[in-house]
C-alpha cells in the first residue's frame, strides 16, 4: 500500500485518501474530524461516518478535483507518467484545490504564512507560454513548482493578485483568483472576450457571479476572483466547496448527462435537498438554466454547478465558466443536458418546457419554465443593449460581438414567445 495522503481543513485532519495494494482507493474520515466541533460531510456522497468508503465513491469526489482532456494529457507527456487515479496526482499537486482542502503526504498541514514564498508570473512570460502554444497550467507546474490541481479541462492557473501584478503560490498559501489564457482548442476564438461578456451580461441580469475583468500585454487573459476564498481579519481563508457531481457521487467522466452523468432535474432536486437557501437556490438554478439556453452555452454540464459550505450553512455557488459556445462552429450544437427529452436548442418546443417542468415536480405548474425562459429573454434582450454600450468602441471585442450579437439576438426570438 502506497503512504496515504492527508485531508486537512484549516489546519484540521479530516480523514485519509487511501491506495490500497489492489490499486482501488478508499478514504477514511478521522476520529478527530469526527469528534470536532466544526466537523462536516465532504459532501452528501460522503457522509459522515466511521467505515471506509468505496472505491467509486471516493474517486468520484477526489477526480473531480483534477484537470482533464488536454491539459492533464499533455502534463502527463512532460512528466513521461500516466495518472490513472486522483492520489496520483494529488500526492504531488493537493496543497491548492477548488475549495478549502489541502492534500498532502506529510503528516501535519503545510505553514502557509502571510510570509511564505510567491513567484511573480510576468505577463510577458505568459505571452510567451500562448505564443509557444503551450499550456500555461503545465508551464506554471513544471517551471514555477507549483502545487495545485485545478479541475475542469479548461487550460487555467490559480494566482495571487497584488498591485495588478500576478503571482504563483509557492508555499500553498491560499490564492485568490483564477487566470484564465486563450482556449487551446482550434477554431475556437477570442474565448476570453466571449467569457467576459458573458459573465458581465448575466452579472447585468441580476445572476450571481464573481468579479471578472480582463488583464495581460500581448495576449487577453481572463481573470476571475475566486469565490471559494474570503478575506478573514485581513488572511484569505478557503470555503468549502463540491460541485454537483462531487454531491452526487459521479466521476467527472460523467459531467454529461450523455455520459450517464446526472440531469438538470437529478441536480435541481440535488439543491432541494443540500441547500440551506433553498427558496433562493432553486430559482437561481432555473435561471442559470435558462440563461445557459439564451447565450447559447452548450457546454453548462453538471460541474458547472457548484455549493458553498459557509458558517455551517450551505448553499448554491455564484456562477462560473459562462460563455457562448454555440458560437463556434466546431463545438457540439447540442445542449449539455436533455431538456424534455430535446438536446438540440433550435429544436426546443413548448412541451418540451412543460415536460422539464413535470420532471423537476411541477405536475400542475407545467408552465413555470416557460415564465422563467420567457422573463430571462426579456431581460436578456434588454441588458444586452446596455452591454453592448458599455464597450462601444472597444476594439478588444470586436472580432466577437458580431457573431455573439447575432446568436444571443437569435434565441431571444426563438425562446422568448414560446
Amino acid at each position: 500500500m502506497k503512504k496515504p495522503l492527508n485531508v486537512f481543513y484549516k489546519k484540521l485532519p479530516v480523514g485519509v485518501l487511501e491506495k490500497k495494494e489492489d490499486d482501488t482507493l478508499g478514504f477514511t474520515y478521522s476520529a478527530a474530524w469526527l469528534g470536532s466541533k466544526e466537523r462536516f460531510a465532504l459532501s452528501p456522497a460522503l457522509p459522515l461516518q466511521e467505515e471506509q468508503f468505496n472505491n467509486r465513491i471516493t474517486k468520484s469526489y477526489f477526480d473531480n478535483l483534477l484537470p482533464e482532456g488536454e491539459t492533464l494529457k499533455i502534463f502527463e507527456q512532460i512528466l513521461k507518467k500516466s495518472f490513472e487515479d486522483p492520489y496520483q496526482i494529488l500526492e504531488s499537486y493537493g496543497l491548492d484545490c477548488a475549495g478549502a482542502l489541502e492534500i498532502t503526504p506529510l503528516q501535519g498541514p503545510p505553514d502557509h504564512t502571510a510570509g511564505g514564498d510567491l513567484e511573480k508570473i510576468s505577463f510577458d512570460e505568459i505571452d510567451q507560454v500562448i505564443a509557444n502554444k503551450d499550456s500555461l497550467y503545465v508551464h506554471s507546474l513544471v517551471k514555477h513548482k507549483g502545487r495545485f490541481s485545478l479541475a475542469g479541462a479548461q487550460d487555467k492557473i490559480p494566482v495571487i493578485v497584488q498591485d495588478d501584478e500576478v503571482f504563483l503560490s509557492i508555499d500553498a498559501r491560499p490564492t485568490t483568483h483564477i487566470l484564465k489564457p486563450p482556449a487551446r482548442i482550434s477554431g475556437v476564438l477570442n474565448s476570453v472576450q466571449n467569457e467576459y461578456l458573458c459573465m458581465r451580461l448575466a452579472q447585468l441580469c441580476k445572476l450571481e457571479v464573481p468579479t471578472v475583468k480582463l488583464v495581460g500585454k500581448e495576449h487577453l487573459l481572463f481573470l476571475v476572483e475566486r469565490y471559494d476564498r474570503a478575506i478573514v481579519n485581513g488572511r484569505v481563508e478557503r470555503l468549502h466547496q463540491y460541485d454537483m457531481c462531487q454531491a452526487q457521487g459521479y466521476p467527472s467522466a460523467e459531467k454529461y448527462e450523455e455520459d450517464g452523468g446526472p440531469g438538470f432535474a437529478q441536480n435541481y432536486k440535488t439543491i432541494e435537498k443540500v441547500s440551506d437557501n433553498k427558496i433562493n437556490d432553486l430559482e437561481a438554478a432555473l435561471s442559470w438554466l435558462a440563461f445557459n439556453l439564451l447565450i447559447g452555452n452548450n457546454d453548462s454540464h453538471s460541474k458547472n454547478l457548484s455549493f458553498l459550505y459557509v458558517d455551517g450553512e450551505t448553499r448554491l455557488a455564484p456562477m462560473y465558466d459562462l460563455l457562448s459556445t454555440s458560437i463556434y462552429k466546431n463545438m457540439s450544437s447540442d445542449f449539455a443536458f436533455s431538456i424534455g427529452g430535446q438536446r438540440n436548442p433550435s429544436k426546443m418546443k413548448k412541451k418540451n418546457f412543460e415536460m422539464l417542468a413535470e420532471d423537476l415536480g411541477f405536475e400542475k405548474r407545467k408552465d413555470i419554465f416557460l415564465k422563467v425562459m420567457a422573463s430571462m429573454a426579456s431581460l436578456v434582450q434588454q441588458q444586452v443593449e446596455v452591454l453592448w454600450a458599455e464597450i462601444s468602441g472597444d476594439d478588444r471585442f470586436k472580432y466577437i460581438q458580431k457573431d455573439l450579437r447575432a446568436e444571443i439576438h437569435s434565441r431571444v426570438n426563438l425562446y422568448k414567445t414560446l
